[in-house]
């Protein structure tokens, strides 16, 4: 769970578009302003995500307050980072499960370390990026598979075991861990009946 509010997290964070705009189609009244036809809106999605009214220390990282549990309420529209209504972006979930597929992909096989005090600087293009070098390693996760006959049952049993620390240990879920092991395997049999 804490993949997904991390993802989410993210896009409410740093949108990778950060201002949306809209024309209006008719004549009408917002919180007491006239707005004629055909004016266009801008939509800060970025400003909207960091509105401390909304949200309490809303420049933290903070995935957990987009579980479902956390008892504060905000405003629905206070973070539309794929829209609203009919013309929302279509390729929303899409986006967000490559999103998740990514996260889950990088923390299952690497871990992901950033230079002590670097600040990630936004830089705001059409989308936004990160503004300079991004000085992070991607260091290789050691994942060893163990493989041992019970001869008393005559079953076999798979055995994982990552490395993980903190709270990376939430981004190896078991799906993806038993698919690793299915390929793994295979590959490590595939390999062996070549001698």
């Amino acid at each position: 769970m804490k993949l997904v509010k991390l993802g989410s997290r993210k896009v409410k964070l740093y949108p990778v578009i950060p201002i949306g705009a809209r024309i209006t189609t008719e004549d009408i009244v917002l919180d007491g302003y006239h707005i004629p036809k055909g004016t266009c809106l801008m939509i800060n999605n970025y400003a909207m995500s960091r509105d401390e009214r909304n949200f309490p220390n809303a420049n933290e990282f903070i995935p957990e307050r987009w579980f479902r549990s956390d008892t504060r309420k905000f405003h629905p529209f206070a973070v539309i980072p794929f829209g609203h209504g009919s013309r929302s972006c279509i390729g929303r979930r899409i986006a967000e499960l490559e999103l998740y597929l990514a996260i889950t992909h990088l923390c299952q096989n690497f871990r992901l370390k950033v230079e002590d005090g670097f600040e990630v600087e936004p830089f705001l293009r059409t989308v936004l990026t990160v503004g300079k070098n991004f000085p992070i390693q991607f260091i290789e996760r050691l994942l060893s598979i163990s493989v041992y006959q019970i001869h008393s049952q005559g079953t076999t049993q798979w055995e994982l075991n990552p490395e993980p620390c903190g709270w990376e240990a939430f981004f190896l879920p078991h799906s993806h861990a038993c698919t690793y092991i299915y390929y793994r395997l295979k590959n490590l049999l595939n390999q062996s009946t070549k001698c």
